[in-house]
């Protein structure tokens, strides 16, 4: 039995930890939410490339219509 739950913990999602009191960074708390930016560098390096990677759909979905309009 406790291979079977050791197996269900190994499936299931990590528990968060709680924040650190001796955070020296920008840190942003509301009741028990804390939101501190330097620890999610590679979510904003993520969400750029996805905003780089539309920005260029869009341009050259238009660059591309207006092509086909003139032929």
């Amino acid at each position: 039995m406790s291979f079977l739950i050791q197996g269900l913990a190994a499936l299931s999602a990590f528990q968060p930890k709680p924040p650190t009191l001796e955070y020296d960074g920008l840190e942003y708390r509301w009741k028990m939410l804390t939101f501190r930016p330097a620890e999610y560098k590679l979510e904003a390096a993520l969400f750029a490339a996805v905003g780089i990677y539309l920005l260029f759909y869009f341009l050259g979905r238009t660059y591309n219509m207006s092509r086909a309009r003139h032929m």
